[in-house]
């Protein structure tokens, strides 16, 4: 247990530190050639080639979705969740949000965060998007024109937060924890994956049980984050866990019920915006283009048919014993 709570704690430390040095170091005061200073780009995101990229990039298909089992169906997505998704202009979508928040609404909170979240490489890049346009002008031309859509969609969403919000650290966490008092599956999804040291076996596995059992999209794709964790530790987090393979398998089963998964989908723009991912296609196609070999993707389509399979079934024992 004490080496499981270290490993948690290193990895919410390291994705902490590395967030915000990535949103703090992409951009740089320089001297330029006439003696005045001005803002420049970092070097242009290196687009790393991914062990398939062997193999040209899609157009615009995405990679094979299995048909969801018999008995199965999506649960329903939350009015919230669909008004961030659709919207234009998240400084209003903001603004209507926080006399509810306010008064205590967890989930206005949370749509709150992931807004701010969102806009906060705008808000502290000096140069804005710029280096985004150079980065995407030296893709091949199919990624080019999704990188460009992309940026184009960040830009309309994010401007006017960018503007009227400062997003220091502190404000996002301040954010994060409003959003985080609901003690909704959500949260106890997250909880899972930050201090699941501090809890028994037993709640451990009863939380997720709950989470899979209710089709939560969103809550079993932030679960999705325990499952890839040390292998010693599946006897806790069930029989689809322990690589990131059944990590990515979670996630995608997550798309299959429900979560916004699709080419324009906040998750895919951030990955182009933010990770350099730009690809024709779905969340599902970066997985397949970008984070798994081959091999590693085929097994993950296997878990996610097993999991979805035994969710038709009713065996969530099967799946957290």
């Amino acid at each position: 247990m004490l080496r499981r709570a270290a490993l948690v704690l290193l990895a919410v430390a390291a994705v902490a530190i590395g967030g915000w040095y990535f949103w703090l170091s992409r951009e740089k005061p320089v001297r330029s050639g006439i003696g005045e200073t001005t803002t420049t780009a970092a070097p242009p995101v290196k687009v790393i080639p991914s062990p398939v990229e062997a193999h040209s990039a899609p157009d615009s298909q995405s990679a094979e979705h299995p048909s969801l089992p018999s008995g199965i169906s999506p649960a329903p997505v939350s009015p919230l969740a669909l008004a961030f998704e659709s919207s234009s202009n998240l400084a209003q979508l903001v603004l209507e949000l926080s006399p509810r928040a306010a008064a205590g609404d967890a989930q206005a909170a949370r749509v709150i965060a992931q807004a701010l979240d969102e806009c906060a490489t705008l808000s502290v890049r000096r140069g804005g998007t710029e280096g985004l346009d150079k980065f995407a002008e030296a893709m091949p031309p199919n990624r080019r024109n999704v990188a460009l859509a992309h940026i184009a969609q960040y830009r309309e969403r994010c401007a006017e937060l960018a503007k009227a919000e400062k997003m220091t650290p502190e404000r996002l966490r301040e954010a994060s924890h409003a959003g985080s008092l609901g003690n909704d599956l959500v949260d106890q999804a997250q909880r899972v994956v930050e201090s699941s040291t501090t809890m028994s076996e037993a709640e451990v596995k009863d939380t997720l049980r709950r989470i899979v059992q209710s089709r939560d999209a969103r809550a079993i794709a932030i679960m999705a984050d325990a499952m890839g964790q040390n292998p010693d530790d599946r006897e806790i987090f069930g029989t689809k866990a322990g690589t990131h393979i059944y990590a990515m398998a979670w996630k995608l089963v997550a798309c299959d019920l429900g979560m916004s998964c699709g080419p324009s989908s906040a998750l895919v723009r951030q990955g182009c915006v933010v990770y350099a991912r730009c690809i024709p296609g779905d969340y599902r196609e970066i997985v397949r283009f970008y984070l798994l070999t081959p091999s590693d993707y085929e097994l993950t389509l296997g878990v996610e048919r097993e999991i979805l399979q035994d969710i038709a079934d009713g065996g969530i024992d099967r799946l957290f014993p």
